[in-house]
């Protein structure tokens, strides 16, 4: 008995016999029928070339600026609009202000021309009615002594300070009485006309009592208010 089932092969059991009949199903006809079934099914449908026609592409939607940047950006323009209009402004009336003063410099030129030539012709008509010396008053001379002997006066002598509108004046007094004499020296210049062109007093020390028998030389400077030349002084020792 173990001969023939020797010769027979082995035994198999229904386990073995169940999954030997699906494996026969799986590789059999049906299978490779249903397989070719799914892979029709299944194929991707290629298109025609020919058939094919290229569409432009879909423009991609913009983005809207959100509200805030928008009013922000708004109001940055609208400041730069005030700024650039005050610019305006202020070029404007810069402009205004440049013409007005260049307009009341020529009149003031304008008037001051005219001022000139009518104090022209006032000199030529007091010269045409001969003013004669001021009163009390000495001829000019300039870098030379003037001799006085007047009173207290002795002499003077004036000289120009150079690059100044001013005259140095040296004045010499003396006091031949017994009593003290107060001092309150004053030196007046006038020009050709007679009229005054400065004035000048003394100070300090010099404006002190003149004891008797004292000899005593001043000085002072005379500020002169025109540019012209004098012709007379005068010298008050009462101020």
């Amino acid at each position: 008995m173990n001969h023939l089932s020797h010769r027979r092969g082995p035994q198999i059991g229904p386990e073995d016999a169940r999954l030997n009949a699906v494996t026969r199903e799986a590789t059999g006809p049906r299978a490779a029928q249903y397989s070719s079934q799914l892979s029709v099914t299944q194929a991707p449908a290629f298109a025609d070339p020919q058939s094919c026609s290229l569409e432009p592409p879909t423009p991609r939607p913009r983005k809207r600026r959100p509200v805030r940047w928008s009013a922000e950006r708004s109001r940055t323009i609208r400041r730069y609009r005030l700024a650039l209009l005050a610019m305006g402004i202020l070029v404007l009336w810069s402009g205004a202000s440049v013409y007005t003063l260049q307009q009341r410099t020529s009149q003031y030129e304008a008037d001051l021309t005219q001022a000139r030539k009518d104090a022209r012709i006032a000199l030529q008509i007091l010269a045409e009615l001969g003013i004669e010396r001021p009163p009390g008053a000495f001829i000019y001379r300039s870098g030379e002594p003037v001799l006085l002997e007047h009173g207290l006066l002795q002499d003077a002598i004036f000289q120009p300070v150079a690059g100044a509108a001013r005259i140095a004046a040296r004045v010499t007094l003396f006091n031949a009485q017994a009593e003290p004499r107060d001092i309150d020296l004053k030196v007046t210049l006038y020009d050709r006309l007679g009229l005054e062109i400065g004035q000048g007093r003394a100070s300090g020390e010099d404006r002190a009592p003149l004891r008797p028998a004292e000899l005593r030389t001043a000085h002072l400077e005379v500020l002169l208010t025109r540019d012209t030349r004098p012709q007379w002084f005068s010298i008050s020792v009462d101020g």
